[in-house]
Order: C-alpha cells, then sequence, then structure tokens
C-alpha cells in the first residue's frame, strides 16, 4: 500500500472534502462520521460516536505517509502528540487500545442517600464537621459538599427573612449622583496620571561630547516620574551607602576617573547595586538588563562589561586628582622576574617576591 502511494496521484477528492493533505480529503457526515478519500478512494470510514475507528483512520494514514503528523492532527482537530499517543497504544494493545476511557467518576459516590441523611441529622444536633466526617465515614470535604448543597435548596427561615424584607431598598446610582467610592476615587487619580514606565531623560548629546572628552569626568543623573520601576527596590540603600562613606572614601583615594560619560561615583553605585543582587562580579552586568539598571542609577543605559573593566582599571594608571589632593603613592614596578619571568610586583633588583623570599 505505502509504494502505491508514492505513484503520480490522482487530484480527486468530492467537493465537500476538506483537504488535509495533497490527495487526501475527510468528507464529514451529518450524524458524526466521517470518511477518508486517498487519492480518489474511500479509504477509511467510521460511524457516529466510533472513536476507535476514527482514530485508527488517523493513525494509518500517518503510518502510510499519506499525510503527516501535523496535517493528521489539523484535519483531525487534536494535537500532533494525540496522534502520536494513538499510535503507541495501537503498537502496544491493538484497536481495543483506542478505546476512550469512560468519563467521569470511575467508582460509585461514596455519598449514598442513607450517609446524606446521616450528615444531615449529626449537623442538626451541633457536631462538628470532623466529627460528623467520622461518624459517617467520609470525608471532611464530602461533609462540606453535603452541607453546602443543603443550605443553597433549604429557603430561609420565616423569622429571618422578615427583618430583611423590612429594610427599604437601596435607590440605584443615577449618572447625576456618583457614589462616594468613586468620587474619592477620582480625588486620588491627579488628571495626569503617571506612566508605568516612562522613557528616560535622552542622552545622545551627552554621549557625543563624552565621546570628544569634553563633558568632564561623567553625566549627572537625571530622573524621569514614573508609576513601576524595575529594580527600584535598590535606592533603599542608597541611604546606607552614604553613611559608609564609601564614596568620599573612594574620591579621596583615587581622585577622579578620565574624562567620559560614567564617573567614578556611578561606577560604584553600580557595582554595589549588582552586589545587592548577587552579581559581585563585572560579568554579572550581563544578566542584569541595562536599561533597568540605567533608570535606577539616573542613566539611560548602565555600564556593561567591558565598561566596568576598563573604568576599575583606570585608578591604577590615570594620574587626574581633584584640587587639594595628594598623589597616590605607585602600586609598585610591574614587569616580569628577571630569574623566573613570572609577570608581577618585582624588587629594585628585578626579581618577584618568591625569589627574594628567605628559604
Amino acid at each position: 500500500m505505502a509504494r502505491m502511494l508514492t505513484q503520480l496521484p490522482l487530484p480527486l477528492l468530492p467537493g465537500d472534502a476538506r483537504e488535509i493533505a495533497p490527495g487526501v480529503g475527510v468528507v464529514d457526515g451529518p450524524d458524526g462520521g466521517g470518511v477518508v478519500w486517498v487519492h480518489g478512494l474511500a479509504t477509511f470510514a467510521w460511524d457516529a460516536g466510533d472513536e476507535a475507528a476514527r482514530r485508527l483512520a488517523g493513525v494509518q494514514l500517518w503510518q502510510l505517509k499519506a499525510a503527516s503528523q501535523a496535517q493528521v492532527a489539523a484535519g483531525f482537530g487534536v494535537i500532533p502528540v494525540s496522534v502520536w499517543r494513538w499510535a503507541k497504544a495501537l503498537a502496544a494493545g491493538g484497536v481495543v487500545a483506542l478505546i476512550p476511557d469512560r468519563k467521569g467518576p470511575r467508582r460509585p459516590s461514596a455519598l449514598t442517600p442513607q450517609k446524606v441523611a446521616r450528615i444531615r441529622e449529626l449537623d442538626g444536633q451541633g457536631m462538628r464537621k470532623a466529627a460528623i466526617a467520622v461518624a459517617a465515614g467520609v470525608s471532611e470535604t464530602s461533609v462540606r459538599n453535603v452541607l453546602r448543597a443543603a443550605g443553597a435548596t433549604e429557603p430561609a427561615p420565616q423569622d429571618e427573612a422578615a427583618p430583611a424584607a423590612e429594610e427599604p431598598a437601596e435607590e440605584p446610582l443615577t449618572a447625576e449622583e456618583p457614589s462616594a467610592g468613586a468620587e474619592e476615587a477620582s480625588a486620588e487619580e491627579p488628571d495626569g496620571a503617571l506612566p508605568v514606565l516612562p522613557d528616560p531623560v535622552p542622552r545622545d548629546a551627552e554621549r557625543a561630547l563624552a565621546r570628544f572628552g569634553l563633558l568632564g569626568e561623567g553625566a549627572a543623573p537625571a530622573f524621569t516620574p514614573g508609576a513601576r520601576y524595575p529594580l527600584a527596590g535598590l535606592l533603599i540603600a542608597l541611604p546606607a551607602l552614604e553613611q559608609t562613606g564609601l564614596l568620599a572614601c573612594a574620591r579621596q583615594v583615587y581622585g577622579r576617573l578620565r574624562d567620559g560619560y560614567y564617573s567614578l561615583d556611578t561606577v560604584l553605585v553600580h557595582l554595589v547595586f549588582q552586589a545587592l543582587l548577587r552579581e559581585p562580579r563585572a560579568e554579572g552586568a550581563t544578566r542584569v538588563p541595562p536599561p533597568a539598571m540605567g533608570r535606577v542609577l539616573g542613566l539611560d543605559r548602565a555600564p556593561e562589561v567591558k565598561t566596568i573593566r576598563r573604568k576599575t582599571g583606570e585608578p591604577r594608571t590615570c594620574r587626574w586628582r581633584s584640587p587639594g589632593t595628594a598623589p597616590r603613592p605607585a602600586l609598585g614596578n610591574w614587569r616580569s622576574c628577571i630569574s623566573t619571568g613570572t609577570p608581577g610586583r618585582t624588587s629594585a633588583s628585578g626579581r618577584c617576591r618568591r625569589c627574594t623570599s628567605p628559604g
């Protein structure tokens, strides 16, 4: 049969057929049955309600390569995984395995009429639901379901319904008389509501100046009011950061960085924020969106990995100092040891610490 399908197909399909593949179509019967036409021949058919025969037709269409798995699934109104499950069930248990399981509960309900009456009787005696469940031999959830159904069907007592009837009905609200809640909501919400996530302040001009070294050490932070800012919780750490004196100490020790877009304070605050996000290394900037971090820093974007590395390496070689600060001491001679060739800090003789240490 598979070899016959490889020949030139006959483009013959009934007029009311749904084409699911070239030369393959399905005709749905008025009673729920169907017929599958393959290259002008009625190949498979099933009656209304015969789900096993319908599934068998879909599996054999796929196995004969008359249609792909996706085409069979689309033609039979299922997902491709269902066609694969049908084929697996057919290979394991035959056509009987394609019969669908019975829907609904698999066993009779434990709530017989006698138990329902017993539960209502015990509830009338004032027993708790847990005790009723133990006495009736059912779960506490079943007890709740029985009592809930009983409360929905039983009418309310006369003495409780009478006061409710005496209360005057509330007049419906008109368009001219808004409710008090609506007045409070309209009073709280101003006419110009804040945008949820506003765009940052454009910094194209400042970036162009920084490219030519005309901006100074860094761009000043500028924030845009917004209703929701991602990573806004990091701003809670700013008072504690100010108390530690990190920025003032760094300014006193390192002075300033070269003229550019990101200043020393911006780089240090960015590193502190990254550490609070459990990303203490420079590579952690790849896991934090730069626009989101930039909004917290008051910029359009936060510095990325290469910029962080370049900026953190500048204090070792930068000679810029703030007015009134003493020049920083030299970090030492960084060169290769004349004995071992290992790069690192060497002594005046040109040897590394390992060569000059005793022993």
